[in-house]
């Protein structure tokens, strides 16, 4: 969910949709579109700052992927960034996403709904 929210509106993907099948998005999985995480680690890549981006290597497999993505929302929470909102909380969990547009308000939303 973070790095598709960090691409969703980038220019190169312009024209991915996002399917209930994910058919847009296949970024991992036996199925996924040859060379799309690559591409969307390059735009998470290019949000970091010069050491973090040092520090990290392109993930070899999907699981590297969700980890290196974790490790990137994790430092830039710990510095502060105002690019990562903690949505959530101590009752029923939390978690660290991109600060995308339209996301905190959707977020107040579901909760007045009775969501989570």
């Amino acid at each position: 969910v973070a790095a598709w929210l960090w691409c969703k509106d980038e220019p190169e993907f312009a024209g991915r949709e996002l399917t209930r099948g994910g058919e847009g998005w296949r970024y991992k999985g036996r199925k996924k579109d040859p060379g799309l995480q690559d591409e969307m680690w390059e735009v998470v890549r290019g949000r970091c700052d010069a050491a973090l981006r040092e520090t990290l290597r392109t993930p070899q497999d999907d699981d590297e992927f969700d980890a290196a993505i974790g490790c990137v929302l994790g430092a830039q929470w710990v510095r502060g960034d105002d690019d990562v909102v903690l949505l959530g909380g101590r009752a029923n969990g939390a978690m660290l996403l991109p600060r995308a547009r339209g996301l905190c308000e959707a977020w107040k939303r579901f909760r007045r709904a009775g969501g989570a």
